[in-house]
């Protein structure tokens, strides 16, 4: 057989908007070159929901892929109704009765609210109806029941209400706003909590008080101390004040005297944990600084003293001549002769005992170190235990011995 070589050309037009031939059979195809589309003559009565590329009376051809479901496109669109490139700038698809147009983005923010302008209401057919601007179409609402309140009548505290549909449609209990007097009654403060009590069975009122500033009462002094009276009320005391300028406590009136004396309690001021006035605890003062005692006596009730310094200073005074007051200054220790006398240590004049020896009357030369014990033993030979040396003890220092350095 021989080989033959057969071209199959479509109808063709290179010609924008060229009208198609009268002389197309049905289902022919034919390509507009310039357009770039591809036609099919068709008839007008198919019911698969496809329309005709063409109008009118040329209302019988369709385009290729004019009815395409699920349709994906592989790029952009870059023309739309004759609309491209520039003219696309601005512009959205905006649905519409005839299919979508382009439409421009200003049009959004250029347009206008569209809101209720009013309405009526049939109560023949119980419809209301919304009017709109706009030229927008009414709204209708429908299933409306025209019910309203004929009147009411209280019986007690409940408030009951006839409508034009039903009588005793609903009630109203009006218990709760019965006029009462509600007053507060007193209150209470603990851990910044304020509570308000009131009557006919309120409940309390808890106000919170985290900080107070500027609180003024008005029966307190400036400068007095203020503590707690009878009942828990604040009250001060005219003998008892504080000077905020020397920052100093005082017992006594600041404008009529400049000092004062502390007294604290009627057995003097106790320093002690446990016990009561009579019988305090025991307790530690401590003092980080001088202390400086005006008084005729110290006591110290116990049984050790220990003192850091090395040097004790007696008969001392900052500014006054002690020289008259040195004599007979020393140690007493009360019954210290194992009887019912005190033994004594103390500075005497030497010229008391021998006038001859010890003519002065002053100077270290005039002094002694006196004791009215028999012996000052400075070291026991052997028995270290027994107070007075027994018959083994070795006396050092006895009555009427000298201790002479002897001379060079």
């Amino acid at each position: 057989m021989a080989i033959r070589n057969t071209k199959l050309i479509t109808r063709n037009s290179d010609i924008v908007n060229r009208p198609l031939p009268v002389s197309l059979l049905t289902g022919e195809a034919i390509v507009n070159t310039a357009e770039g589309i591809l036609l099919f003559s068709g008839v007008t009565s198919s019911t698969n929901e496809w329309t005709p590329a063409g109008t009118g009376s040329t209302a019988n051809f369709f385009e290729v892929g004019s009815n395409l479901y699920d349709l994906s496109l592989r790029n952009k669109i870059t023309k739309y109704e004759g609309a491209s490139g520039a003219s696309l700038v601005g512009k959205f698809l905006s649905g519409t009765t005839s299919g979508f147009v382009l439409a421009d983005i200003a049009d959004i923010s250029s347009s206008t609210d569209s809101y209720i302008t009013g309405g009526t209401y049939n109560n023949i057919s119980d419809e209301i109806t919304l009017r709109a601007n706009l030229g927008r179409p009414d709204v209708v609402i429908t299933g409306i029941t025209d019910t309203y309140t004929t009147g009411s009548t209280l019986n007690g505290n409940i408030l009951t209400f006839n409508t034009n549909a039903s009588l005793s449609a609903y009630t109203v209990d009006l218990s709760t706003l019965a006029t009462v007097d509600t007053f507060v009654t007193g209150l209470t403060y603990s851990n910044s909590l304020l509570t308000l009590n009131q009557n006919e069975g309120q409940s309390p009122i808890n106000v919170i008080i985290d900080s107070v500033s500027g609180l003024t009462v008005g029966n307190l002094t400036a400068g007095r101390v203020v503590y707690v009276g009878a009942g828990g009320s604040l009250v001060d005391e005219a003998g008892f004040e504080y000077n905020d300028t020397t920052n100093t406590l005082l017992a006594g009136n600041l404008a009529t005297s400049s000092s004062g004396s502390a007294q604290v309690g009627t057995g003097g001021l106790t320093v002690g944990s446990g016990g009561n006035i009579n019988t305090p605890g025991l307790g530690d003062l401590v003092v980080h600084g001088n202390l400086t005692i005006f008084g005729d006596a110290i006591t110290a009730s116990t049984s050790e003293l220990y003192i850091e310094d090395n040097t004790i200073t007696l008969n001392y005074n900052p500014t006054t001549n002690t020289n008259i007051s040195s004599l007979g200054a020393g140690f007493v220790i009360q019954d210290g002769d194992g009887a019912s006398g005190d033994t004594t240590f103390k500075i005497a004049e030497l010229n008391t005992f021998d006038n001859s020896e010890y003519p002065s009357l002053v100077g270290a030369g005039n002094r002694a170190y006196y004791t009215n014990l028999n012996d000052i033993i400075i070291r026991q030979a052997t028995d270290t235990t027994s107070p007075t040396g027994g018959t083994i003890g070795k006396r050092v220092l006895a009555e009427d011995d000298v201790l002479d350095g002897g001379s060079y």
